[in-house]
């Protein structure tokens, strides 16, 4: 569906989602927790309610987060997927309007993926519980630092991408590392933060564990065939109603979380619970963060 550009956008001050009047970090929550989730009806609602408030940059950003925090290596393909959604979203903006199709497939195909947290699992065993093998802590220390994830400045890029394909490009399939490196890229384009970590963990556990991949292809994909057959030719929007939010959503960045008194437990329980969740290698990492409560 074509959306006009509106002057009537988020304000910096305020925050709040123009049809459901929601915080926006409550709004965002709920995007990702009913993506995690496999919430097909709450997925739909929080991507237009996202859209509507015209805030097109963050939306895209989260989607990038989510493809490496929450599918990780659970689905090779989704990668290739939105990557070529975001590429078509790009193509036929304009300054004043936007297709907005390629959002809503964007964040449908995330949530009917199979999904892994075992990439973000591996930063919370480390940072959160201060353990794990001495190459794992060194590989955080040199790589998952400020320099790197606050910086916007393209010889920082150049830098990363010379130590990465010295590093990392021989030890993965080619198809994918060019994937994930224009994967990261655009996050780092739309939001240069500590998201990005995951990006490098990416590499590392890859090359960690020389998972090389070698079946994965670009053309007869029966994964690309299957799943987009599953997504709606047309979405119907004009019957969505704001909802009530769960309380599931309130996580460390609402500002409700501190007054409910939650912390590392309720994080991992429910936070971060995934349907359809697979194992990756031997969930080395999810299994740690398991046993710790």
């Amino acid at each position: 569906m074509i959306q006009e550009k509106l002057k009537d956008k988020i304000n910096f001050y305020d925050w709040i989602t123009k049809r459901s009047k929601l915080n926006m970090f409550i709004c965002s929550s709920w995007f990702q927790k009913s993506i995690r989730r496999w919430d097909i009806l709450d997925v739909i609602n929080y991507t237009k309610e996202i859209i509507e408030s015209w805030n097109i940059n963050y939306i895209w950003k989260r989607i990038f987060i989510i493809l490496v925090e929450d599918i990780w290596l659970a689905n090779l393909y989704l990668w290739e997927l939105i990557l070529k959604s975001y590429k078509k979203f790009r193509e036929t903006e304009t300054y004043n309007k936007f297709d907005d199709t390629a959002i809503y497939q964007a964040t449908l195909l995330l949530a009917y993926s199979q999904k892994s947290r075992e990439n973000d699992n591996f930063y919370h065993a480390i940072q959160d519980f201060w353990f794990w093998e001495e190459e794992d802590k060194e590989f955080i220390k040199t790589y998952c630092r400020a320099k790197y994830f606050l910086s916007n400045s393209k010889a920082t890029q150049q830098e990363l991408k010379e130590i990465f394909e010295r590093e990392f490009k021989n030890n993965m399939n080619q198809k994918l590392y060019d994937i994930y490196i224009e994967c990261m890229n655009i996050c780092w384009e739309l939001w240069w933060k500590d998201w990005l970590n995951l990006y490098f963990i990416n590499f590392y556990l890859i090359k960690k564990y020389n998972l090389w991949f070698e079946y994965y292809k670009t053309q007869d994909n029966l994964y690309r065939e299957e799943v987009i057959k599953l997504l709606p030719k047309k979405l119907d929007l004009s019957h969505l109603e704001p909802i009530i939010p769960k309380d599931y959503v309130f996580d460390k960045h609402t500002p409700e979380w501190k007054s409910l008194k939650r912390w590392m437990e309720h994080f991992f329980k429910e936070w971060c619970f995934l349907n359809n969740e697979v194992r990756v290698w031997e969930n080395i990492y999810t299994n740690f963060i398991k046993k710790q409560f």
